[in-house]
């Protein structure tokens, strides 16, 4: 079990290195994530052979999106170099190299739960007609976004609405839509119907009550808010 643990804390400098790297904006590709979990394993101590150094180079790569390919190589080159990283580092026992390979199997199991979470978070978010509401519960903008967590950081970002405009947003609110029709459709309802203070386009023109929009519900994007005043 301790050997377990100790390679997950590995798993986890080695992730906080490149993370400080990309951070530092290095370029993080094969050769590098190669160096650093070559560096990192020696550091700690550990010994494994070639070909699990390879694979939990690959693991590693695939977690931040860079395909890397393990060359094959011959017979004699193959055993060549496991006997000279057997000599340099001891050959593990079979209870070490069984801890080890649940080790990569457990962080395995993690960086793919860790992908589905992202990956429904951000479908959450998808093809959404979003408003702005004051405290009084008073709607300022109305806008549309492929995904609402990045247009807001836009918004933050470039800030295309006024200082004013987002200090009074009090909730960020949004609705989901199937399609780029309808999504387009909700955004010019909702801009004709409410009057948006800081919308310019589709404000003056004259609509139809739609009870399938009028019914739709909005949900609160909790952090909304917080990320258009932290400018």
């Amino acid at each position: 079990m301790k050997k377990v643990i100790e390679m997950n804390v590995i798993m986890d400098d080695i992730v906080g290195n490149l993370d400080d790297a990309l951070c530092k904006n290095k370029t993080v590709n094969g050769t590098y994530i190669k160096k650093v979990v070559i560096a990192t394993l020696k550091k700690y101590g550990i010994n494994i052979s070639v070909e699990k150094q390879m694979e939990l180079v690959k693991k590693i790569g695939s977690y931040y999106g860079i395909n890397i390919v393990v060359k094959k190589h011959t017979t004699s080159t193959k055993k060549s170099k496991n006997n000279d990283n057997i000599a340099k580092y001891g050959k593990p026992s079979k209870r070490q190299q069984q801890q080890i390979d649940a080790a990569l199997k457990k962080y395995d199991e993690q960086t793919s739960m860790k992908k589905q979470i992202v990956k429904k978070q951000n479908t959450k978010y998808d093809h959404v007609c979003y408003r702005f509401l004051t405290f009084a519960g008073e709607v300022i903008y109305v806008g549309r976004a492929e995904n609402l967590v990045n247009r807001l950081e836009s918004h933050a970002k470039s800030g295309h609405l006024s200082a004013l405009c987002y200090n009074r947003v009090d909730k960020v609110e949004f609705c989901t839509f199937e399609s780029e029709d309808d999504l387009d459709i909700a955004e010019r309802y909702y801009i004709a119907k409410y009057q948006p203070e800081y919308n310019v386009v589709f404000k003056n023109k004259k609509y139809f009550l739609i009870s399938e929009l009028d019914n739709k519900q909005w949900k609160e994007y909790s952090a909304g808010a917080r990320i258009l005043k932290n400018r």
